[in-house]
């Protein structure tokens, strides 16, 4: 089943209705959206997964257990390499029984970004699992943002924006353009490369954010020995940018 047929047969809405755990969640909207993006699996590790995601590597590793369990998604571990994660479009498959472990009520926190924010709810995490009790948030009025959101102001950051995207998306454009030039060189010299290899240039050729991508391929350049001169030099380029 490819996306559009799964979609078509509302496997979103399916999977919406599982009560999976938040960072479980955000790992699988992830990985449709690389599908959505042209690439059907990636190749990655726990340590990256929590970098780009905002988990912490034992909320990763949980998520990947449960998503795996209930097979959402398919799981290649190879000893010393990262992990190769696909989504499983087809919901017949799915395994719709809890599991202990995976559905163990666990308050996830991403960072304490809001521990200052006034005022604190004192409703403890039993209170939740146990009570219909709704969650305090701060009220804000419309006058509390007049002055961040001032004409002047906006039109200023919007034309800083524009030029901001515009500089991103040339620079992605010359990264994919890199990928392909070396995909050719590499073609051409008849070297040999690994699987792994050749799906990190296809990524780094069809991901709308190429950068991203090769900054994790970076930090892993010991599984991609054959393009370690092609990943410092593009890193190089990259920083200078």
């Amino acid at each position: 089943m490819d996306f559009k047929e799964f979609i078509a047969q509302e496997g979103l809405k399916k999977m919406a209705l599982i009560h999976l755990k938040s960072a479980s969640f955000s790992l699988l909207i992830y990985l449709y959206n690389e599908i959505v993006s042209g690439i059907n699996e990636i190749i990655s590790s726990k340590k990256e997964l929590s970098v780009l995601l905002g988990w912490n590597e034992k909320q990763i590793s949980d998520a990947i257990h449960e998503l795996k369990f209930r097979h959402l998604i398919q799981v290649t571990e190879i000893q010393g390499k990262p992990l190769r994660l696909k989504p499983q479009l087809n919901f017949e498959l799915w395994n719709l029984t809890s599991d202990e472990k995976a559905s163990t009520f666990e308050p996830e926190l991403k960072s304490n970004l809001f521990d200052n924010l006034e005022p604190k709810s004192s409703i403890s995490a039993v209170d939740l699992q146990n009570q219909n009790t709704p969650i305090p948030f701060p009220k804000f009025q419309k006058e509390d943002f007049e002055d961040t959101f001032a004409p002047e102001i906006e039109n200023k950051n919007l034309n800083d924006f524009l030029a901001f995207k515009e500089k991103n998306e040339a620079i992605d454009q010359q990264i994919r353009q890199l990928a392909i030039h070396e995909m050719e060189k590499i073609q051409k010299e008849e070297r040999t490369i690994s699987k792994d290899e050749e799906l990190l240039l296809h990524i780094l050729i069809k991901h709308h954010q190429p950068r991203k991508q090769l900054a994790i391929a970076v930090r892993s350049n010991l599984y991609y020995p054959n393009l370690k001169s092609f990943l410092n030099m593009v890193s190089i380029f990259s920083e200078k940018n």
